[in-house]
C-alpha cells in the first residue's frame, strides 16, 4: 500500500527522504523555537526550518547532507541524548520510536531534554475490520526493524505514562486504497491511475497509516 505525500519503499532510504506535510506543519503549529529532531535522518526538517527556528538534528549516524550546516546536527542515541537538561523547547520524533528496544527510556530523556512538548509520529498499527476480514495489513507490521507497535490509546498512554499531557493526536496520511481496487478490476496504466485518484476522492472510509502526537511536559 502507498501512503499519502509521503512514499513509503521497502528499505527506506533516510538520507532522501523528504518532507511530510503534515509533519512540517505540526512543527509549525506547536514547537517553540528551540527544536531538537531525534531520528532527523538527512536533515529534512532542520533545513526547512532554519530560517524561522533555532533547530537542531539528531541520529545515531552521521549523514553526508549534514555538512550544509554541520553545527546544526550531532550523533547520539535516542535512548541516552546527550544533551543538557531543558536544553530545548521541543523535542520532535518522527518514526523513530519504533525502532528502540527502550521506547520508555527515549521518552524520558525527551522529557529531561525540552522545556514546552514533544511532537512526535508513529505507525498507526490498529486494523480494522474490513482489513481483518480481507486479510490485509499496513506494511509497517512486516517491517523487520520495527520493535513496537501501538495503536492512538497505548501510545497515548505510554506518552503519559512519562509525564506528558497528550494535547493533540491526529491520524495522517492515507493509504490510496484505489490503486489496489483498480487492479482488482484488471485495470493497468493511465486509466488505472484516474480510477484510483476518483475512488480516492469519493470513498468514505480513510486508513491513515501514522499517528501523530502532540503532548506538553507536564
Amino acid at each position: 500500500m502507498i501512503e499519502d505525500k509521503e512514499t513509503t519503499n521497502k528499505d527506506v532510504d533516510y538520507s532522501v527522504r523528504k518532507l511530510n506535510t503534515y509533519r512540517l506543519q505540526a512543527l509549525i503549529t506547536f514547537s517553540g523555537h528551540k527544536v531538537l529532531d531525534v531520528g532527523c535522518g538527512n536533515g529534512a526538517y532542520v533545513f526547512a526550518l532554519s530560517k524561522s527556528h533555532d533547530i537542531h538534528g539528531a541520529d545515531y549516524a552521521r549523514f553526508d547532507s549534514w555538512q550544509k550546516k554541520e553545527s546544526a546536527f550531532f550523533v547520539c542515541d535516542a535512548q541516552n541524548l546527550t544533551c543538557n537538561e531543558a536544553s530545548y523547547d521541543t523535542i520532535s520524533a518522527f518514526e523513530t520510536l519504533e525502532h528502540l528496544p527502550e521506547p520508555r527510556k527515549a521518552l524520558k530523556e525527551f522529557h529531561k531534554a525540552c522545556t514546552k512538548n514533544i511532537i512526535i509520529t508513529v505507525p498507526n498499527c490498529e486494523l480494522t475490520s474490513g482489513m481483518e476480514k480481507s486479510r490485509l495489513i499496513f506494511y509497517h507490521w512486516i517491517d523487520r526493524t520495527h520493535v513496537n507497535f501501538w495503536d492512538e490509546k497505548s501510545i497515548c498512554q505510554l506518552v503519559e505514562d512519562c509525564e506528558f499531557k497528550v494535547i493533540h493526536v491526529e491520524k495522517i496520511n492515507n493509504v490510496s486504497v484505489g490503486h489496489i481496487v483498480m487492479e482488482s478490476l484488471g485495470l493497468k496504466g493511465f486509466v488505472a491511475n484516474l480510477g484510483a485518484n476518483i475512488f480516492n476522492r469519493i470513498s468514505r472510509k480513510k486508513y491513515p497509516m501514522t499517528l501523530l502526537v502532540v503532548a506538553d511536559k507536564g
